[in-house]
Formats: structure tokens, sequence, C-alpha cells
């Protein structure tokens, strides 16, 4: 909680024993420390407490404390400080408490209280923790006031094919050629004639170019046109061409009542159109073909946990009307919001939840105008518990709040805002509930599976002729592709299966995308079997019995069935009939923007307790099929790519095809007995080499490793550097100002804009120098800086200025510089600025 929230609520505990409204609750005003003993803490309490330790202390409520209740917790370089004695202060509201030892220059932390469980009764939730530093007589310039810079993530540009060929090259030729011959025709609508005749001649100029070469380039990679044609000869080099992949969404649905059994996998939603009535999906005829022709996306909800059967059933969680829209708890506090990476909230009101449900924390409104037209849409993000929801009372308003913990891996990315005030220009006036969480929230994935009403149930495939290849089409175009494992939570009342985050959804391999295709097939004897679409009928495990296919998609949308030759797969038979069930709806297509999804089908038990439906971000996920052109390019290169390696060149670069690794180097060393590869990396973000990582890296290594080499990773040697200079302050400006100025610049961190600061881990690279001309131009440029002079440009360890004489540190190719510059951790680097002039 922000330091003003704080504030708020110790005025609001002082104004408790004289406000009816109010429960009379104590709580930490602040902590002094004894500068002649450090360890000596002297705790502020806003009321009076009376009686010595033995007997117990209490409050003026009559709450017995005792030592054992009493902790302190905290420290990066000194941790578990105990309490050594408690005893009554100077001041009838005073508590001395003397720590085990003094401890390390970072904050800790002071609590009345057992560790993670509620304060005594008469003690404020809010106010029974206190953060506190030893080392009081440290020089302290500047407001130690945290203020916290919100910076929006910088925008990619967006990913644009530059590669065109075939028609649309033709009408893009001869456009560009009328562009120039005749400039004042600029139109481009398709029902205008010039724009027809262009359209026309580019689709005869490729048709007549493709019959006259059609056998001659599909025998070659480099010319080929089809698409099954590519795909085959790409297989040839071990190259797979990508199919793409549908689209993942999270729902978010506002009921009338509750829904005990869940939404039941397989609902259909669909995006909003022109002439629907929101929200009803019905699955009749005209609403179906009004969405058809209107162009809409459909997705179908997905199941999140299946039940312990053999094979698991999927069971929907249950969902609550109750559980829509409920508020975050602002503790009485005007202004307070979630901070980024917090994994914990506390709601208005008591909820039931459940471990492993889904919530949507979202902005409602904005925090400078309370309007929700102002609401952020990007201040939303899904997260999902790791335990059930825990009920208690507020002790001073006497308000039911209920606590929630998320997965740390669904952590918030940014900010979210609880209560404010509007600015200015709107009244300067309180908001309460800017935030919500949303309860009712289930994940859905991109297509729609054929059925009735206009589609058969299941699609007659031609049959198996007499001779020559089984190679049947299915006959709608963009059957959907999605990941084998759904995102699949932990089974009902199993408590040891591990939650996924809800970030989880987002994450899946190549290699588990395969056709959403339900083929079964009858032979002569009306026997039955199931077939199970593959990836490639060439791959392990894909014996002579088999019963597998694969898929292949042509230009226009068209999947094909590829069956086994009784070697690779089980081979088809004369008289055999086949059925195939699948839906369709792919790639890029579904990745639709956001508040868009707002139509649902009802027609399940209860379903008309659902009054509208929506998705409050984007979809994600939604890949089109690779391009023959990227195809063309990158599958010769996967032919001729090194998969061996040989020397320590070869072992650095497929460390660095490693997620995580930013530069590696590597070295060739007899051992004795064998030869051992050293290999040297540096993870992304200056993040320190752990044993999972390390042994990530190496099973990947192994890959590639000759026989009779031994594999050894290393972390990149870190090595300190010790950077001292002196600044002379301009008349007219403040000197501990600007030398604030100056810090924020020069730190290990984030400086006040966002980006990285001049020491941040990301500015040092394995391996390359390290120049101090930049040092001394970031000085400059800050206003008010009459002259710069670097006295100490060195290595920790080593020294010497001759540094200052070059101008630049140069590494070894294995060296990692760090300027942490942390009272704590001096090993890691040194920053010294002093200054003077100025006020």
């Amino acid at each position: 909680m922000s330091m003003s929230a704080i504030d708020d609520r110790r005025e609001l505990v002082r104004r408790s024993t004289t406000d009816s409204a109010l429960a009379p609750v104590n709580g930490i005003d602040f902590i002094q420390i004894d500068p002649a003993d450090e360890a000596r803490l002297i705790v502020q309490f806003i009321f009076d407490i009376d009686t010595d330790v033995d007997p117990p202390l209490s409050t003026a409520l009559g709450v017995p404390l005792s030592k054992q209740m009493v902790s302190i917790a905290g420290g990066e370089r000194i941790r578990s400080i105990a309490v050594e004695s408690v005893q009554r202060g100077p001041g009838s509201n005073q508590l001395q408490v003397i720590a085990s030892e003094v401890g390390d220059f970072s904050t800790y932390t002071l609590r009345i209280g057992p560790q993670g469980e509620a304060p005594p009764d008469g003690f404020d939730p809010v106010l029974c923790v206190a953060s506190f530093t030893f080392h009081v007589e440290c020089s302290k310039r500047f407001d130690c006031k945290d203020s916290t810079v919100c910076v929006l993530p910088a925008q990619s540009a967006p990913n644009i094919d530059y590669l065109a060929c075939d028609y649309p090259a033709f009408v893009r030729v001869m456009l560009d050629r009328l562009a120039l011959l005749a400039p004042r025709w600029r139109e481009r609508n398709p029902a205008d004639l010039g724009v027809a005749v262009v359209e026309t001649l580019a689709y005869v100029a490729d048709q007549l170019g493709y019959r006259h070469d059609v056998i001659d380039t599909e025998a070659y990679l480099g010319t080929a046109r089809l698409r099954t044609s590519i795909r085959r000869h790409a297989r040839l080099v071990d190259y797979r061409l990508d199919d793409g992949n549908n689209a993942r969404v999270w729902l978010a649905l506002l009921l009338d009542g509750d829904l005990p059994q869940g939404v039941p996998p397989g609902t259909r939603c669909a995006t909003i159109f022109d002439g629907a009535s929101a929200p009803d999906l019905r699955a009749d005829t005209q609403t179906y073909n009004a969405a058809l022709a209107a162009g809409a996306q459909f997705f179908e909800v997905m199941a999140d946990r299946f039940t312990a059967d053999k094979p698991p059933r999927p069971n929907p969680r249950p969902l609550s009307a109750v559980n829509n829209r409920m508020p975050l708890y602002e503790w009485s506090a005007e202004t307070v919001c979630l901070p980024a990476g917090a994994t914990t909230a506390t709601l208005d009101g008591a909820y039931t939840l459940q471990r492993g449900d889904i919530l949507m924390l979202a902005e409602a409104c904005g925090p400078d105008t309370g309007a929700e037209a102002d609401a952020d849409p990007a201040r939303r993000c899904v997260v999902r518990l790791v335990s059930d929801s825990t009920h208690s009372a507020d002790p001073l308003t006497r308000r039911l709040v209920t606590h929630i913990v998320w997965h740390e891996g669904d952590a918030l990315p940014f900010p979210l805002c609880i209560s404010s005030v509007t600015d200015q220009k709107h009244g300067s006036l309180p908001i309460k509930q800017v935030s919500f969480a949303y309860g009712n929230v289930v994940l859905a994935d991109h297509g729609r599976t054929l059925g009735s009403p206009l589609e058969a149930t299941q699609e007659l495939l031609a049959g198996v002729p007499p001779y020559g290849r089984y190679r049947p089409a299915l006959s709608q175009p963009g059957v959907t592709l999605a990941a084998l494992n759904p995102y699949i939570g932990d089974q009902p009342g199993d408590l040891k299966m591990p939650i996924q985050p809800a970030s989880g959804a987002a994450s899946w391999s190549a290699a588990d995308i395969v056709p959403t295709i339900a083929l079964a097939s009858t032979d002569i004897d009306h026997n039955a079997l199931a077939w199970a679409a593959v990836g490639d009928l060439l791959e392990g495990g894909v014996e002579g019995e088999t019963t597998a296919f694969e898929t292949e998609v042509e230009n226009d949308g068209t999947t094909y069935l590829r069956f086994g030759d009784g070697v690779n797969g089980h081979a088809v038979e004369q008289g055999m009939e086949f059925h195939a069930s699948y839906r369709v709806g792919n790639g890029a297509a579904g990745n639709v923007a956001a508040d868009s999804i707002m139509l649902i089908d009802r027609s399940f038990k209860r379903g008309g307790m659902i009054r509208s439906v929506t998705n409050p971000l984007p979809a994600f996920g939604g890949r089109d099929a690779e391009t023959i052109a990227h195809a063309r390019q990158n599958a010769p290169v996967a032919f001729r790519q090194q998969e061996r390696a040989v020397t320590a060149q070869d072992y650095v670069d497929r460390a660095l095809q490693f997620a995580g690794v930013a530069r590696a180097a590597a070295s060739l060393r007899y051992t004795g007995s064998w030869t051992t590869v050293f290999v040297t990396v540096e993870r992304e973000s200056g993040v320190a080499l752990d044993a999972s990582f390390k042994s990530g890296l190496e099973a990947y290594l192994d890959r590639y490793r000759m026989a009779g080499h031994d594999l050894e990773v290393e972390d990149a040697v870190r090595v300190p550097l010790r950077v001292a200079m002196h600044v002379c302050v301009a008349t007219g400006y403040v000197a501990a100002d600007l030398a604030k100025l100056l810090l924020a610049i020069f730190t290990s961190g984030l400086q006040p804009d966002g980006t990285p600061g001049l020491f941040n881990p990301q500015r040092f690279l394995m391996g390359e120098p390290f120049y101090l001309s930049p040092l001394i131009a970031a000085a400059q440029q800050v206003e008010g800086v009459a002259s710069v002079k670097v006295t100490r440009f060195e290595r920790e360890q080593v020294p010497d200025r001759a540094g200052l004489r070059t101008g630049v540190l140069v590494p070894r190719p294995t060296e990692l510089f760090e300027l942490a510059n942390n009272p704590d951790f001096p090993e890691r680097g040194q920053f010294e600025l002093t200054i003077d002039g100025g006020i």
C-alpha cells in the first residue's frame, strides 16, 4: 500500500476512539532507531499501552501482547533477525524492542502478530506492520518517498509481408504502372471498370503462366507453386511447412442466475454483426446463416479441467451470478492501487471462490475523471487462483472482505488503481471502485464444429478407388488446427496437481498442433476403426498397424487426407467407408479485438441465465499458415545447417538459439582424459545462471555434442567496476536536486521514464567493451551541470588509470561487467558521485 494510503488509514485510526461509526483499534505510528545502539528500536503506537512485558503488554483495549508476537523480517545480506527482548518504552505509548543484531542497509519490516496470521484483536491489520532501516545516521539527501512511474510498453512495428507473387503481383504491377502513366486515375474500387479490367488481365495472365510451366515448376522447390508440392519438397530436407493454428480468447459472462454445471465445452460463441440480437446466438438456420453471411468469427468454449475417469470427461466449473462483478477493497484509503507484480488482493464483500477459478482484474472507470468511457482497456489482466478464498472483516469499518491469492505466473504487469481522486478539472472528487474483479470467466478457442442445422454431423468422404492413392478432400476449407494439450487445471478435489497460471493458456509448442478432425471408418464387414490425426506419417511411433493420417492443405484452403502404405501407417482397403467430423476456422483471423464477441448459444440447460458475454481482452495466439515464399527461402537453409557441433563457434551458434541466452562464448580444453567444451553464457537482462536453466541448456546442447567431448556450461565471469565522478553545479541550481537527477540516470535499475539506467545489466554485454564517453555525455545533458570530471574508471579488483587514459574498459570474451551500486553488495560494483557549487 502506498504511503498516502497508509497516512489516510492512520488518521482514521486516530479518530476511531471519538467517531461512533468506527471501531476503536490501535496501531503503529512510527519506529525510531537509537543512534547510540542501532539494535534498539522504539515502536511508537497511536494509543497508550500499559503494564510491562512480564506480565504481557496490553493495549488500551485490553488485548494482550507478548514478546513472541513481535517479529522482524526482511533484509538482503543480513536476514533472520530475532527479537531478543521487548520492554515498555519511555512513554506510555512506546515499546522498546531489542534486536539480535544490526541489519544491513535495506528496508526491514516489524510486525505485531505471528507471521502469516491475522493481527491480534484490537490491532488494525494495516498498521500492525511498519517498515524501517537500521542505519539512521546514513546520509539521506533526498526525499525517501518512492514515486511510481507507469510506463506504457513500447509499440512494436506491424509485421508486414513484402513478398508477393502470382495474381496479386500482377495486379500491383499494373496498378503501379497505371499510376505512373495516368496519375489522375486513382480509383481502386473493385466495381470500377478500370480496376475490373486490371484484375481480369491479372487473372488471365496468372492462369496462362501457370499452365505454361505447371509440369516443370512443380518439380523443384525453387519454382513450385502448389502448397502440396512445397510441403513434400521441404519434407525431403527435413523442413516442416507450418499451416498455422487457431486463436484463444477469455470470455467474461454476466449472469442473471447461477450455472451449477458451468458452460459446457463446445458452446458456440461469435463476434457481433449487424442485425444480431445480442447475446443470443440461437441454433436455428436464420441466425446461424446470418452470422456466416456477415463474416462473424466463431469460437467454442474449452474445458479447463477433467474428471479423474479413464478416459477423462470434461467437467466445467460452476459459475455464480454473485461473482459477476466484485469490487476491490480500498481499506478506507482515498488513493490506493495494486502494485505491478501483485499476486494478492482483497475483495469488498463475501464471495466464494475456489482454487483454480479464473478472474479478470480490470479498470472500470478512469481514475482521473470517474467516467466509464475513460477506463484504460490496457489495464485488464486474467489471473488464476491458487487457493480457495478466505473471509474476514475489517476491524475498523466492520465490512466483510474476501482475500484471494493467484498464481505468480499471473503477477500484475501494471499498477491497478482501486480508489482515486479526480483531477481538478473534474472536481477533485474521491472515487471508489475504480477497478473490479470479474469472476465468471471461461476460455474459448477459434473455430466452429460443423453440425446441424446447416452441415451434416458427419461428412461422408469419397470411396476408396480400386487403384491409385486414396486422397479425399474435406468439403469445407480452413480446417481448425489447435494445440493437442487443452488448457487443463486441477482435477476436482485434487490438491496435489499443480495449478497452471492463466498465462499458460497462451503457451504451446508447434509439436502440439494437429487438425481437429475426428475420422472413423467401417469396412465391408462393418468393423469400425477410429483414425487419429498426426503431424507426419514418417515420425516415430507410426507403424504399419497404426490407424493414423496426415493432412495437406492447398493454396485455396482445401484440406486433403493422406493415409499410410502399410509400413508407415495403416493402409486403406477397398470397400472402406469414411466419415469425418471437424471444425473450421483458423489463423490470425481469430485474433479478434477486445469487446467484439457478444453472441453465445444459450440453448444448453440454464443457458438463459447468461445476460451477456464479451471478451475484455483481444484474442491471442492465432497464426496464419506459412507462405510458400517463406518456405522456399528457409527450407534450403535448413538443409545446409550444421547439426553437429565440431568447433567452439558451433557451440556458440547453438547456445544462442536457446531461449533466454543473450551472449555466449566457448572454448575447447583438454582436461587430462578427454576434451571438455566449456560454454560460457550470459542470460537475457543480466539474470544469473541458475541450476534449472543450466540443466536445460546442457540437455539442448547435448544433441549437437560430438562423441568423446564432455560439456560444461558456466555463467559469465562477472567483473565489478568502480566509477567516481565529480560534478560542478552551475550558479542558481540546487546541488541536492541535481544530484538526485544524476543518480536517477546513473542507476542499475530503471530511469524515471522507464528506460534502463546507464548501469542497468541490459547495457553490459559479455565480452563487449564499456566506454567512458556516454557517461560524461549523459551527465552534461542534465540542465544545471557546469562541468563533469571522472576521477575513477576501473575494475574493482584491479585498480589502475588505464581506463581513464583510453576511455574504455575491455573485458575478456567470457567476462561480464556489472555495477549495481548497492551498499549491501559493494562487491558488485560502486559508483561515487561528489558534487559542489550551486545553491
